[in-house]
């Protein structure tokens, strides 16, 4: 459950800043 509203969450950033691989490969890191 938490995975995939980490997921969300990131989906959402994704949308709303636009700045998909730069926000993924931040809050991937910072989750691991």
């Amino acid at each position: 459950m938490a995975l995939a509203r980490k997921l969300a969450v990131i989906l959402h950033r994704m949308l709303a800043d636009g700045t998909v691989f730069n926000v993924a490969a931040r809050t991937t890191t910072a989750a691991a």
